[in-house]
């Protein structure tokens, strides 16, 4: 064929037809993708290079020099004797610091399945669907800020939240009845995994929504003549169908399962033993900014060699996942 329309256009009729609009048209779509492609050199590929660098060098009286000490201090971080204190008296230990983390991730892959029936069940245009597509898409209109302030509210003292758990006879302890939910430390951290996790249990992935709309709707018609009810549908013809792209959500909560970070710096600051991993890398690098004591040392390899040593750990982690996934299931092209 390539060779039929090669004999038939020479090359002067071939710039012939390529015409100004033509070139015109491509200019376009190219200053189009042009301004992501600068923004991912700049906000991806400058800043890790970045962070890579400075987690192997250390300044001394101005002068660079190559070391391993960022990476030595990170693991002696690790060691059993290794705290850092808040000013509430909270004790950082970085091994309970990734265990929450961890906590995070597991509790995020055991209700991931849930929300993607419930996003099934909005598909199928159950009864107040749109209702719920609104409510539940609230969240992500409003700015992140503005929801911390309406979550702290529902869970502190005289909120809906804290009155709903009292009316249910929930034995408090003293401070979370004078401070709140989020401010006693018997309370703090299972109510901060909450506020975080059951706004998601209700399906409002719009990625997903879009995944089943693409099944074709006779594959559907072919499950009901079969007798499959809601669930068996759900299961063996929806699943399948979409699990390329519920597998997005597996791997991408497998990339931040050592560094989940819940909010932790704007709900509590990782007081109440509520600090994460994601938390405390932010919180390392708030301190070395100055932010708080208005003293800046720029001095950020010790969080880029925290942050590179998670990112070696989990690029396998993220792999197995993949690999695991594929053997799960098949992926389905229709």
């Amino acid at each position: 064929m390539f060779e039929k329309i090669k004999h038939k256009f020479s090359k002067e009729e071939l710039r012939k037809k390529y015409n100004f609009e033509d070139r015109n048209a491509f200019l376009f779509c190219y200053l189009i993708v042009l301004l992501p492609i600068i923004f991912f050199c700049v906000f991806f590929v400058y800043v890790n290079i970045d962070q890579i660098f400075q987690a192997f060098t250390i300044e001394t009286d101005g002068v660079r020099r190559f070391t391993f000490e960022h990476f030595a201090e990170v693991f002696g971080e690790f060691g059993p004797n290794a705290k850092r204190t808040l000013s509430d008296g909270s004790v950082l230990n970085l091994w309970q610091i990734e265990w929450r983390s961890f906590q995070l991730y597991l509790i995020g892959w055991l209700t991931m399945p849930l929300g993607y029936m419930s996003c099934y069940v909005l598909f199928k245009k159950c009864w107040g669907h749109y209702a719920f597509r609104v409510i539940f898409m609230i969240p992500n209109v409003l700015g992140g800020i503005t929801m911390v302030m309406i979550y702290k509210y529902m869970v502190n003292v005289g909120g809906p939240i804290f009155e709903l758990v009292k009316s249910m006879g929930v034995d408090l302890s003293a401070d979370a009845l004078s401070k709140g939910l989020l401010g006693a430390r018997d309370t703090a951290w299972t109510t901060l995994v909450l506020i975080k996790v059951l706004p998601h249990l209700i399906g409002f992935n719009i990625v997903q929504t879009g995944a089943y709309a693409r099944i074709p709707e006779e594959l559907f018609e072919v499950g009901r003549l079969e007798g499959l009810g809601f669930i068996r549908e759900f299961w063996s013809v929806a699943t399948p169908l979409t699990w390329s792209t519920m597998m997005i959500g597996f791997i991408t909560g497998a990339a931040g399962m050592f560094t989940g970070d819940c909010g932790v710096f704007l709900y509590t600051q990782g007081q109440n033993d509520t600090a994460t991993m994601g938390f405390y890398i932010y919180w390392q690098t708030f301190l070395i900014s100055g932010a708080e004591s208005g003293v800046y040392r720029p001095v950020y390899g010790y969080p880029a060699a925290l942050g590179l040593l998670l990112t070696c750990v989990t690029i396998p982690i993220v792999l197995l996942v993949r690999k695991l996934g594929d053997k799960i299931l098949e992926t389905v092209t229709y």
